[in-house]
């Protein structure tokens, strides 16, 4: 009943078989040669690679990104979910197009909400995992502690909470490359935009943004930014690195951003992007920090608030 995750870099290969749980390729990990047994089931995302997939009787395959994928031979009665909603529970499987309130009963299991898909109002405890890919929708769901979305090309996440402890097991949102995020609420843990998209985000104190480079690179060779739109801190911080843009962030009292700081969120250090921008941001209480690599532009500071530009970052129109 288990989660087996083959992270960025991981190479799966030479006949594992997958039994009794899930193996969640993500993005720039590799397999070949894998068997998905009648009581296994294997997710592939986008970025990753997956070649000689065999999927057994009552074996389930759930694409995330078909593009991933080459070399598929499914038996009679293989699941090829590429649709709605897939969920492992403890190891026991299933593929419903909405669901609604549900809770995640076992430590690493998952919910992946494909085309088509509806997770509404669902429960991430300890350990768990939610992927939101093209054409799904995740709205309403709570994060606790130890639990993780990540949000990938295409998928949709609207009036999520994440709510955890501040350090130890905290919950994260991940925003990858072409995800999109709206009204996210940070109580506790993180919201790490990677390359992706939020919009209208409420920090609150313990909560933490971070905008960041993604991992996906144009055809100039330029990795995508990571972008927030209207963030509020309420007492949160906003760390807005290279790669990253910001615009219309709101520091009320107790809140922190800081422009232009190297990645501390796990970003990629060889980007090409060599700057972070923060536009349109009013600081009504907290602190403004543009670090070296920052620029800032049509900053507003009321009385109540302050801003410190450290050498090697760029203020115009404050």
């Amino acid at each position: 009943g288990g989660l087996m995750m083959a992270g960025s870099g991981a190479v799966v290969s030479m006949g594992v078989v997958v039994a009794g749980g899930a193996l969640f390729v993500s993005s720039g990990a590799t397999t070949s040669d894998v068997d998905v047994s009648s009581d296994g089931a294997m997710v592939v995302t986008p970025g990753a690679g997956a070649n000689g997939v065999t999927v057994e009787s009552g074996g389930w395959l759930v694409e995330g990104d078909p593009s991933a994928l080459g070399g598929v031979t499914s038996q009679t009665g293989a699941h090829l979910v590429t649709s709605g909603v897939f969920v492992n529970d403890g190891g026991s499987f299933s593929s419903v197009t909405t669901l609604s309130g549900a809770t995640l009963s076992h430590a690493y299991s998952l919910f992946a909400v494909l085309s088509g898909g509806l997770l509404e109002n669902a429960s991430m405890p300890d350990f768990t995992l939610a992927a939101i890919f093209s054409g799904g929708i995740d709205t309403g769901t709570v994060l606790l502690a130890g639990s993780e979305e990540e949000i990938w090309s295409g998928g949709v996440a609207s009036g999520v909470t994440i709510s955890s402890p501040a350090s130890g097991n905290t919950a994260e949102q991940k925003v990858r490359d072409g995800g999109k995020a709206y009204g996210t609420v940070v109580s506790g843990g993180a919201q790490t935009i990677k390359g992706g998209w939020a919009s209208a985000t409420i920090v609150y104190s313990g909560g933490l943004q971070y905008v960041t480079d993604g991992s996906l690179a144009d055809s100039s060779g330029l990795l995508s930014s990571g972008t927030a739109l209207d963030t509020v801190l309420s007492g949160g911080a906003q760390y807005v690195e290279l790669g990253g843009y910001a615009s219309g962030t709101r520091i009320l009292q107790g809140g922190s951003m800081v422009l232009g700081q190297e990645s501390a969120s796990g970003g990629n250090s060889a980007t090409p992007l060599t700057s972070a921008v923060a536009s349109g941001t009013v600081v009504s209480g907290g602190t403004f920090t543009v670090s070296a690599a920052g620029s800032a532009y049509a900053t507003t500071l009321l009385t109540s608030g302050a801003m410190m530009v450290a050498n090697g970052g760029y203020a115009s129109g404050t």
